[in-house]
């Protein structure tokens, strides 16, 4: 679907007089109850989220254009931060935050349970996962308008983008940087209802989908209609996102930069006694820990031990599960050794560096700043940037420290992909073994294997994390595990691997490398899981038919997945569009339960009133700042796991559970 384009002028707010013929226009159109849409951009310093600012304020109703100078984009504050004007944004957070810093806040006049800003990237990935979100794509995809990057406009490269102010306020460069601006605003007003259109096209099935016969009753939104469509799906859970995900970031993670100083320098001192311990007894002047192919020489030819186990380039592994099969297995120090060297490496690496690069000074102390990617996968579960704290090790997360007069707290679902699994599938084995309350793993063991039983794998666990405990602390540890112990945890360890494999649509040579066995073997127990789980089986064999005819996959809200995979004529990519049906119902249906469980804490009135800050989404799990005379109050943390055990409009067949926990460091929360 396209269109041809009209363009309108563009118009500048270069003098008062000129942006004040603007502000007046915008507010008698208001007047007249002929704005309800205004799309805004913003031209900036830079692309850091917390330092850099708009430069230049880009506006369009639809009917005409605008760029207005920097020195009166404040004439506009009060029609941004209007709550009755929806405002349409590419990219939105990153605006309301250019915004934001030069002290325009359009959420200022707003109450809680008010989203005026729709993103329409946010809405193409509704409409379409795989392809492009840009601003450039989309127009030219549906608007037939052909955008040049930033770069070729202004004719810039390298270090000339830290001159981004000068460049844009160039009086040579007047006319180009006002069509320039003025035309991503227009862009995105005429793609708005683009979209618009197309998501009010596809209907979601409420039989199929019957969490939304309720919203009818509860959703203002929802009240006057007899259908949902994907265009309501947007407007009462990806637009409130929006919002909340926007006041996480701008609320931040509190960082302790001096205890983030003091991990560096004994990490930095760890690795240098691991290299010391190394070299004492290898003699080898090459020796090089931080080298795959000399370490995969040393373990696999020299020390001689085995694993099925390869990377995604063929080439034997050293992760995490190899090393902890060997050290399982054989017992060896230098094993133990180069996992501890690793971690510390990686964390010295990956997170340490680049918690430091992105600290920022506020009133409120040291805070990260992430950007959280709405867009960000296929599935719909979110991604952040700038850092990365999706994948935060436990041991660097007491870096984070709450600051005087609170606490950090962590709400936290409980196997919200198997809960999820088991009530799509409807399996009333795995709703009743997750229902017992007792160790899910252990208890799916002992329903797929009959030499082992549910207390012997309890026990055999519980030595292992003493054996574990001592290691890590660097003593010896005085207990060993017997050869039914061991199968006892390489048999929890199957259950477990199975049911969180099938839960992301992991294939079969997947799940034989995470176990270390052979394909035949893998395909062997994954028979032996849906024997003892029929209805998992049934439900996916329904899910890959309907999406091998359809091309796309739904979560139980009615969230739509396309896979064009199904189409090819390449076995490969049949095989993988059917991994991703597997895997999108349950990744995309546990995004949804989040999503939604953050608007619904949000939303409350007992946690608004407790001066409670969200500042974080990590996988299932809330990050709060919870201010400590609410902390102290048992009624206050069951008021939010209550929150996040029921956030959608009905319950699951599988109940869901949150558990909460408080800490001084985020690390404590665990």
């Amino acid at each position: 679907m396209s269109h041809l384009t009209l363009l309108p002028p563009a118009e500048q707010g270069k003098t008062k007089a000129q942006a004040t013929e603007i502000a007046e226009y915008l507010h008698s159109q208001f007047a007249k109850g002929l704005l309800k849409f205004l799309a805004v951009d913003t031209e900036t310093t830079g692309l850091n989220i917390a330092k850099d600012y708009a430069v230049l304020l880009a506006l369009s109703d639809g009917v005409r254009r605008f760029c207005v100078w920097p020195k009166h984009i404040r004439l506009f504050k009060d029609l941004l931060e209007d709550p009755s004007i929806i405002l349409l944004m590419a990219n939105a957070k990153f605006d309301m935050w250019m915004l934001a810093n030069i002290g325009i806040d359009v959420w200022a006049k707003s109450a809680r349970n008010n989203y005026k800003v729709y993103d329409i990237q946010v809405m193409h990935h509704l409409w379409c996962n795989w392809h492009p979100h840009s601003l450039k794509w989309l127009a030219k995809r549906f608007l037939e308008i052909e955008m040049v990057e930033f770069s070729d406009v202004f004719g810039i490269r390298g270090k000339q983008l830290d001159n981004l102010y000068k460049i844009l306020l160039d009086p040579a460069n007047e006319e180009v940087a006002t069509n320039y601006a003025s035309l991503d605003a227009f862009v995105t007003y005429e793609l708005f209802f683009v979209l618009k259109e197309l998501l009010e096209g596809k209907v979601i099935d409420v039989d199929k989908h019957p969490q939304w016969l309720t919203a009818f009753d509860v959703e203002p939104h929802l009240q006057k209609k007899n259908e949902v469509t994907m265009y309501d799906y947007f407007v009462v859970s990806e637009a409130k996102f929006t919002r909340v995900l926007y006041e996480c970031e701008r609320n931040g993670l509190p960082l302790d930069l001096g205890k983030l100083h003091e991990e560096s320098a004994r990490l930095a001192k760890e690795l240098h006694n691991i290299e010391r311990w190394f070299a004492g007894r290898l003699k080898d002047p090459t020796m090089n820990l931080g080298n795959d192919n000399y370490m995969r020489k040393f373990f696999y030819e020299r020390m001689g031990y085995k694993h099925q186990k390869v990377t995604d380039g063929g080439q034997k592994s050293l992760d995490k599960e190899v090393l902890q099969d060997w050290e399982l297995e054989y017992g060896c120090e230098y094993v133990q050794k180069y996992k501890v060297y690793k971690n510390s490496d990686k964390i010295l690496g990956t997170y340490v560096s680049q918690l430091a690069r992105f600290a920022h000074n506020t009133r409120e102390g040291c805070r990260i700043h992430p950007t959280l990617r709405q867009t960000g996968t296929d599935t719909g579960r979110l991604a952040s940037a700038s850092p990365n704290l999706q994948n935060l090790p436990g041991y660097i997360r007491f870096v984070f420290a709450a600051p005087e007069g609170y606490v950090l707290a962590a709400p936290d679902f409980a196997q919200l992909e198997v809960r999820l699994m088991a009530h799509v599938a409807n399996d009333t084995e795995l709703i009743g073994a997750i229902k017992s309350g007792r160790d899910l793993h252990a208890e799916t063991a002992n329903i797929m294997f009959p030499d082992v039983d549910y207390d012997s794998i309890i026990a055999a666990k519980k030595k292992s994390d003493r054996i574990d405990e001592k290691i890590f602390k660097g003593e010896e540890p005085l207990e060993k595990l017997s050869d039914h112990e061991k199968t006892c945890l390489k048999r929890r360890k199957a259950a477990k691997t199975i049911t969180f494999g099938l839960a992301y649509g992991q294939g079969v040579n997947r799940l034989a490398n995470s176990l270390n066995v052979s394909t035949d073997h893998a395909k062997e127990l994954i028979r032996t899981y849906f024997k003892a789980f029929a209805g998992v089986k049934d439900y996916f064999e329904d899910a890959i038919e309907e999406a091998s005819e359809t091309g796309y996959s739904y979560t139980f809200m009615g969230r739509r997945r396309e896979l064009p995979h199904y189409f090819s004529h390449l076995k490969g990519d049949v095989a993988r569009a059917q991994r991703q049906t597997k895997n999108s119902p349950i990744q995309g249906g546990a995004s949804d339960i989040v999503k939604w469980a953050m608007i619904r804490l949000w939303e409350d009135e007992t946690i608004a009133k407790s001066g409670t800050k969200m500042l974080l989404q990590v996988h299932d799990e809330v990050v709060l700042q919870v201010p400590e005379e609410w902390a102290d109050k048992k009624e206050f943390a069951e008021h939010i796991e209550a929150i996040m055990a029921e956030p959608m409009y009905e319950p699951l067949r599988c109940p869901l559970r949150a558990d909460m926990k408080y800490g001084r460091h985020y690390g404590a929360c665990k």
